[in-house]
């Protein structure tokens, strides 16, 4: 199948639009992560790792990746078993 030009613009632009409406928001948000002032001020006035040092002395979070982790291993596995046995 072949695909006119301008039809091929088209799709590239809303192709475009549609990882810049994803992407944009987590960009910002990694970028804020670095911000030295405590009311996220924007732009960030200077460079921090504390929120990264805090994140990684959480508790909660540390549960919260583990039980992410095991999800991901054990549906990985059973999705490894399913689609062997389908595909003999």
């Amino acid at each position: 199948m072949r695909i006119s030009r301008p039809a091929k613009v088209v799709l590239a632009s809303i192709t475009g639009l549609i990882l810049t409406v994803i992407y944009l928001p987590l960009a910002i948000v990694l970028i804020n992560s670095f911000n030295s002032n405590i009311n996220m001020k924007w732009p960030p006035p200077s460079f921090t790792l504390l929120w990264w040092q805090k994140a990684t002395q959480s508790t909660g979070l540390i549960d919260a990746l583990i039980t992410s982790l095991t999800v991901a291993a054990a549906s990985t596995v059973i999705a490894l078993v399913l689609g062997t046995l389908l595909a003999l």
